[in-house]
């Protein structure tokens, strides 16, 4: 009696745990990172315009000019200077200044995902 048991647990549970796999369809969500997600809107909203890439201005052109600068600290994007510059409702404090555009939502968005998910380069 005890080895039917033990034949038919060892049947059971192997199939049972054929049956707990994980959906394979599922999208993999991408960590947001410095070079491929942060980097090309600096670049554009920032440095191509002629502010930030050096000289007397601040320097946003390397991912250690913003960390070292102390322009992002991961964690808390509100308490980041970056960040509330470029979310910034009064048009004195936005950046970058009027007449260029702002950011988009979206762009905001991922830069305030990437702060708080520990600024990875």
């Amino acid at each position: 009696m005890p080895t039917r048991k033990i034949f038919s647990l060892a049947i059971f549970i192997p199939l049972a745990l054929l049956s707990c796999k994980q959906n394979s369809n599922r999208p993999v969500e991408k960590a947001v990172t410095f070079t491929n997600d942060i980097q090309p809107i600096i670049t554009e909203y920032c440095t191509n315009r002629g502010c930030h890439h050096g000289g007397e201005q601040v320097s946003l052109l390397t991912y250690d000019d913003v960390i070292k600068n102390g322009y992002v600290v991961e964690g808390n994007p509100k308490d980041n200077v970056l960040y509330q510059a470029i979310d910034s409702k009064n048009p004195d404090e936005r950046m970058p200044p009027a007449p260029h555009p702002s950011l988009s939502e979206e762009q905001i968005k991922l830069v305030h995902e990437w702060i708080h998910d520990g600024a990875v380069k």
